[in-house]
């Protein structure tokens, strides 16, 4: 059974963990901040629970209450909810039927505070805009990724990242805000959480453990035997668009360790997720009635995802019976969500909205070989020519 994704863990990450003097004080979060700003090329790196919890508290330092907020119709449903959460008001932008992504430029059009996201590792090219527009870049998706020698994460004021499982450096959780102005980071250090809880720090040393057994395949195979596997990944799906206020935890050593030793291994995890993802383009060729991203030698792609133009959750089932779980990030247009859908018009995000009914990711991690990923490309076109 292949997963949709698995973090990549290695057994010299559990060794660090015991080294049981950096579970006080703040020399674990310290040392995390220190190696994120020289691999993203920023001055300052403050460390935060997840990405929106750095959007989050951005806002907050800055003072920003009641703007409005330009952002990708296409994103996580969690950026425009760090934005409500901090009193501002987001405001929806279509992107083209060719990507998934809207300019800066574009986006600057519409507010003075624009959410630049770099969706599934696209990063747009960098035009200039007005000095007085404010630019957060959401590079969540994007690490490794560039545009005319741009990397993501130098492009706007301040850069955000994050490491949950789905990412390119995909951990347990955890995220980090990157800035050069100085009044800024000090503004968010002083009011960073660092209260490490010794029972969560319990639970993500658990967490890890069960991550590293249970996603080895023949361990996942023999879960989803007995039905105990995940049938498919509904991450990211409608039934998750509900806005939490629960964004206030504090950091996790063990999440820390795991951050710091992922970035270390940055240009290994990448290299690996290159040769996937050129196995990919390899297998999948053209397939009629899918539409395939056309991307540049400068992504680094965070999933493999395709637009189907046939029954999506059909063939996902059938995906599933033969070993192969698939994922759907993101199964919906933001405006039209539950929270959001009686304020806008369904009508004005139509690519949007088709985007999210139609697609499917496959299997992406380190790990696959290359025998695998022939095997996923001829699973899937057999199953989608059958349909």
């Amino acid at each position: 059974m292949y997963p949709i994704a698995r973090p990549y863990i290695k057994l010299s990450l559990f060794f660090s963990l015991f080294q049981f003097w950096k579970y006080f004080g703040n020399t674990s979060i310290i040392e995390f901040e220190s190696i994120a700003k020289n691999v993203f090329d920023r001055t300052y790196a403050v460390a935060y629970s997840s990405g929106r919890v750095a959007i989050q508290k951005l806002f907050e330092a800055k003072q920003i209450v009641g703007q409005d907020v330009a952002i990708p119709s296409y994103t996580c449903i969690v950026v425009p909810y760090a934005v409500e959460l901090s009193g501002n008001n987001p405001i929806f932008v279509e992107p083209s039927d060719r990507d998934f992504t809207v300019p800066i430029s574009e986006l600057s059009q519409h507010a003075g505070i624009v959410i630049q996201t770099h969706m599934f590792g696209e990063v747009q090219e960098f035009v200039s805009v007005p000095d007085n527009v404010f630019i957060i870049e959401d590079s969540c998706l994007a690490v490794g990724s560039s545009c005319n020698g741009y990397k993501a994460g130098t492009i706007g004021d301040v850069s955000v990242f994050s490491f949950n499982q789905s990412k390119q450096l995909g951990g347990i959780g955890g995220g980090v805000l990157l800035t050069d102005d100085k009044k800024l980071y000090e503004k968010l250090k002083s009011n960073q959480e660092c209260k490490i809880g010794f029972i969560n720090e319990c639970k993500n040393i658990l967490k890890l453990l069960l991550y590293w057994v249970y996603y080895k395949k023949w361990v996942y195979t023999l879960f989803k035997s007995f039905g105990l596997s995940k049938k498919n990944d509904d991450n990211f799906s409608l039934k998750d668009c509900t806005l939490s206020t629960d964004c206030s935890k504090g950091l996790s050593f063990i999440e820390m360790r795991v951050n710091t030793f992922l970035l270390k291994h940055k240009d290994v995890i990448l290299k690996e997720r290159k040769k996937i993802e050129k196995w990919y383009d390899l297998y999948l060729g053209e397939i009629k009635g899918v539409k395939r991203f056309v991307y540049s030698s400068e992504m680094a792609l965070s999933h493999c995802w395709l637009i189907l133009n046939k029954n999506r959750d059909i063939v996902r089932k059938k995906l599933y019976s033969e070993g192969i779980n698939t994922g759907i990030a993101n199964e919906y247009s933001c405006p039209t969500t539950p929270y959001y859908k009686d304020k806008y018009e369904p009508s004005l995000f139509k690519n949007t909205t088709h985007i999210g009914d139609s697609i499917i990711n496959l299997p992406y991690y380190i790990g696959l070989k290359k025998t695998d990923v022939a095997h996923i490309c001829a699973v899937f076109k057999r199953i989608y020519e059958e349909i």
